[in-house]
């Protein structure tokens, strides 16, 4: 039943887009819906004919992006750089394209991005978890545990928050914190570390 609402909401939005060409909302849902079922090719095709409608209609570039960024495909960044010029204070169109960048191993533009959108939203978490991880690769400790601690402080319960001021601790050479960031970790789920920590 449920694959046949489905594809009952796919007929639908094919149907008006039949009718009217031009229903950019008609043509972005159904991207969404063929976006949901894996149909990436026929998603992005319906995603680009809603943007030639109407090359300012934001909503189907960051989801190209998503698609892009997923498949290995750096034409993600480009998607979430048109949207931002469209929107350029948009917080989750900056948070796409810093992860699209830290997903192609271009960290520096990555760092930048994660930077200007927490200085315009300080309490965006998976941006301060992201941006944490990346000064974590380059060695950057302090500024690492800074963005992990507030993370804590919003959420006490955050086991990837703790585990990353664990490897911290580990690369300061701190193995007493090291060892007290780890039972705090095996308090919180004492499986988490069973596949991760040698």
């Amino acid at each position: 039943k449920k694959l046949n609402d489905f594809q009952q909401s796919i007929n639908y939005f094919e149907k008006a887009i039949k009718l009217d060409p031009n229903h950019i909302e008609a043509l972005n849902n159904l991207g969404l819906l063929l976006h949901k079922n894996g149909n990436f090719k026929k998603a992005i095709k319906s995603y680009e004919n809603a943007i030639e409608i109407n090359p300012d209609y934001l909503a189907s570039y960051p989801e190209i992006g998503l698609i892009l960024t997923h498949q290995n495909d750096s034409n993600g960044i480009n998607y979430y750089k048109n949207a931002l010029i469209i929107s350029p204070e948009n917080p989750e169109l900056r948070f796409g394209l810093a992860w699209s960048y830290q997903t192609f191993g271009k960290n520096e533009l990555a760092i930048m991005e994660y930077e200007s959108l927490l200085k315009n939203h300080p309490n965006y978490i998976n941006a301060k978890f992201n941006l944490g991880l990346l000064y974590l690769q380059g060695n950057k400790t302090t500024s690492s545990k800074k963005l992990f601690y507030e993370i804590i402080r919003k959420q006490s319960n955050n086991i990837e928050a703790y585990y990353n001021l664990y490897k911290c601790a580990k690369i300061e050479g701190d193995s007493i914190k090291a060892n007290e960031l780890k039972l705090t970790v095996l308090d919180l789920d004492s499986n988490f570390l069973k596949t991760i920590i040698d």
